[in-house]
């Protein structure tokens, strides 16, 4: 609830912006925080409760039981459509922006040389 009583309404916009707010204020206190959004996580996709009856039936088939054992596990998920490649590489040269920053001697020799040309030319 809002201070004049009305609901809150968010917006995708509204919780990138809160995101960077409390991201700011916990760097304030020395408290290391980026705005990091789920879809950078790099979270393999959720699964669904009918995904659960399934594997508890035991009619689960082998795409939803590898689906569950990797969110179990928390493995990395490696995109493959076009916009997912693309973020990964986005969110990759930032933490390569990142390192570089607080690195008292940054190297990116451990960079695949796509990336190494970007990381010299944002640092």
């Amino acid at each position: 609830m809002r201070s004049d009583g009305e609901r809150l309404d968010p917006k995708i916009q509204d919780f990138a912006r809160w995101r960077d707010t409390i991201a700011h204020k916990a760097r304030e206190r020395n408290i290391p925080m980026e705005n990091l959004r789920r879809f950078d996580q790099a979270h393999a996709p959720a699964y669904k409760l009918k995904d659960l009856k399934m594997m508890e039936r035991g009619h689960a088939p082998e795409s939803v039981r590898n689906r569950v054992e990797r969110v179990n596990e928390r493995e990395i998920f490696r995109p493959s459509r076009p916009e997912g490649v693309q973020s990964a590489a986005e969110s990759t040269l930032h933490l390569v922006q990142v390192v570089f920053w607080h690195s008292p001697t940054p190297s990116i020799g451990w960079l695949p040389s796509s990336l190494r040309a970007s990381a010299r030319a944002h640092s």
